[in-house]
């Protein structure tokens, strides 16, 4: 075997410019050594959201997952220590730190806290010159902050009356922002009043407005509180006085007036609450216009005789007052004749509704209406209904006077046109009177006595002794004072609250028939003298004589004393028109179809005079 010589490995002589180089990377560090690692890429090259879900949150709190990236380079090494830098883009809210170093595996994290606007927010997080990305967030409503009156303050309504605005409210978080779902109480703080619908629950936009507020029935101040748990808030509103709910009038009647009377009316209008309104607006109406007239300022004239209904009205609500206007008739002819088949009639007799007339030989009353124009009943009887009384200011009870042995009283209700009751009298009945109210009969005996009878019991109370030869009885205007006339002239003046004879009064015994004026006067009717004799009772005076056409045989005086009118037995009617002060004197005659007229009644208020007439029948004249 043989072996090749071993060669000696060459070697290189160093040069002086190797030599230096090797030097230089010496001094900085370098190593060159063969295996090395190569140096890290510390460039970014991407930023990656970490927070891939929706953040959500209640405005103005921290959002519910933190802001989290990584960066890396191209080689998608994280890096770290890579500044990374966080902002708010949309939302007004904040982030812990704008500025974040990454750590070791890239990461870098802040906190987000969501602003004061509801809805989507975001955020971006940006390193050097890469795209930043963008991280979004849902903000909700925040909890209930606040109570705002949005409409329904600082209004006035009538009382008892809603507000024309129902009262809102609107409930807000801390930023403003509306929250629904809220329950807002709405109650009544000063005033009374009343709320509809008190419990409300908040809308989409946090708004909640109550059912309605009616205010009090005091005028003045009221309060609405609204409450939502600590939050209030109060509604102001001013009662103010309501619509007219009702009216009166004073006086609340205006009683008898003479013709060319005037009266005032005075209305109080009050709301529902009782408040008495303040100028309010009345109207006024007559039922007649040719009885009274009314002004638009309530003032009411008396036009002629008659009864009228003055009528005031505010809003809705009215209020009546009746009146009597005391006058006589206008005319002097014949205006309607009541026949009664040729058989003469008895009296004739007014309550404050019906007049009512006698039917002697038929054993009857007929009953009409209060102007006489229509029949509206009869009343059957099994006497003779000669002497009819009745009261003129109440509905009843209408009297028929039965002389006889024993006389008898009996009572009809002339609504019903129905007779009630009687009462026997053990005399012969001479002359009767009863008076405006109806609760007393009187009538004068045979024995002479008189008899004094409840007219509501239909019983004998008392009789009063006056002696023999009266003839007939008058009351004078009051139902104070009974007179007595005597066939010798001399007048008894019984006192009717006592039952006893005040005085006796000397008149002139030629005194044929008389009656007492509305004027407290007599009119003494001397027949044989062809006189009429006014009498002044009180002095017992005569004050004035009138000469009148002869033959008179009854006398009558319209209430408001200004005429005076007489039957003659040749067949017509005299009438004498003036005053007690100034005189009468002739207006002219009335023929009755040369059939003795028998009396002459007026109707309450004079409107018109009812002429009984021998032949059978009765004669109106208005």
């Amino acid at each position: 075997m043989s072996f090749a010589p071993r060669r000696r490995p060459v070697t290189w002589p160093l040069t002086a410019a190797l030599a230096a180089s090797l030097a230089a990377l010496a001094a900085c560090g370098s190593s060159t050594e063969v295996g090395a690692p190569p140096a890290k890429d510390v460039t970014p090259a991407s930023i990656t959201v970490i927070t891939t879900d929706t953040i959500r949150g209640v405005v103005g709190t921290q959002g519910s997952l933190p802001l989290s990236v990584v960066v890396k380079n191209k080689a998608g090494d994280p890096l770290d220590t890579t500044l990374v830098t966080f902002a708010i883009t949309s939302g007004n809210g904040t982030v812990g730190n704008p500025s974040v170093r990454t750590d070791a595996t890239g990461q870098a994290t802040t906190t987000w806290t969501l602003g004061g606007a509801v809805g989507l927010q975001t955020a971006t997080a940006t390193v050097g010159a890469l795209a930043p990305v963008t991280f979004r967030a849902v903000a909700t409503v925040g909890a209930a902050a606040n109570l705002a009156k949005v409409a329904g303050d600082v209004q006035s309504a009538a009382i008892n009356a809603n507000v024309a605005i129902a009262p809102s409210v609107k409930v807000t978080d801390r930023f403003g922002n509306p929250v629904p779902g809220q329950q807002v109480s709405f109650a009544v703080g000063t005033g009374g009043g009343l709320v509809n619908g008190g419990i409300v629950n908040t809308g989409a936009d946090g708004s909640a407005t109550v059912g309605s507020w009616r205010l009090g029935s005091a005028i003045g101040a009221n309060t609405l509180v609204a409450t939502l748990g600590a939050l209030t808030t109060t509604f102001t509103a001013t009662a103010t006085v309501g619509a007219p709910a009702a009216i009166t009038l004073a006086p609340t009647t205006l009683g008898e007036l003479l013709v060319g009377d005037a009266a005032q009316l005075t209305p109080r209008v009050l709301d529902g609450g009782g408040n008495v309104l303040t100028n309010p607006t009345v109207t006024y109406t007559t039922s007649s216009a040719i009885v009274a007239s009314v002004s638009s300022s309530g003032l009411v004239t008396a036009v002629g005789a008659g009864t009228a209904t003055i009528t005031a009205t505010a809003g809705t609500v009215s209020a009546s007052v009746p009146l009597t206007v005391i006058g006589h008739p206008a005319g002097t002819i014949i205006n309607q004749t009541i026949n009664f088949n040729f058989i003469a009639p008895g009296d004739v007799a007014f309550t404050n509704a019906a007049m009512l007339i006698g039917l002697g030989g038929q054993q009857q009353v007929m009953v009409r209406d209060a102007t006489a124009a229509t029949q509206t009943g009869t009343i059957t009887l099994t006497t003779i209904a000669s002497t009819v009384l009745a009261p003129t200011k109440a509905a009843g009870p209408g009297v028929i006077v039965a002389p006889g042995i024993p006389s008898h009283l009996y009572f009809l209700d002339p609504a019903a046109s129905a007779p009630v009751d009687s009462l026997a009298i053990a005399a012969v009945i001479i002359s009767s009177a009863i008076k405006n109210d109806g609760t007393r009969v009187y009538a004068m005996l045979d024995d002479g006595s008189m008899s004094v009878v409840d007219g509501a019991i239909h019983r004998e109370i008392t009789r009063v002794s006056l002696g023999g030869g009266i003839t007939k009885l008058r009351i004078a205007p009051g139902d104070t004072t009974l007179y007595a006339l005597t066939n010798i002239g001399v007048v008894f003046e019984v006192d009717l609250k006592t039952n006893t004879v005040r005085r006796q009064i000397i008149a002139n015994p030629s005194n044929t028939d008389f009656v007492i004026g509305r004027d407290g006067y007599f009119y003494l009717l001397d027949a044989t003298n062809s006189l009429v004799r006014i009498f002044d009772i009180n002095t017992s005076t005569v004050l004035r004589t009138v000469g009148v056409a002869p033959g008179a045989s009854t006398i009558a005086v319209s209430p408001d004393t200004k005429q005076i009118w007489l039957t003659h037995t040749q067949g017509s009617i005299t009438m004498y028109q003036g005053s007690v002060a100034t005189g009468f004197l002739s207006a002219g005659s009335i023929s009755t179809n040369l059939s003795p007229p028998m009396r002459v009644y007026f109707s309450p208020s004079g409107s018109f005079a009812a002429v009984t007439n021998l032949g059978g029948w009765v004669d109106i004249i208005r």
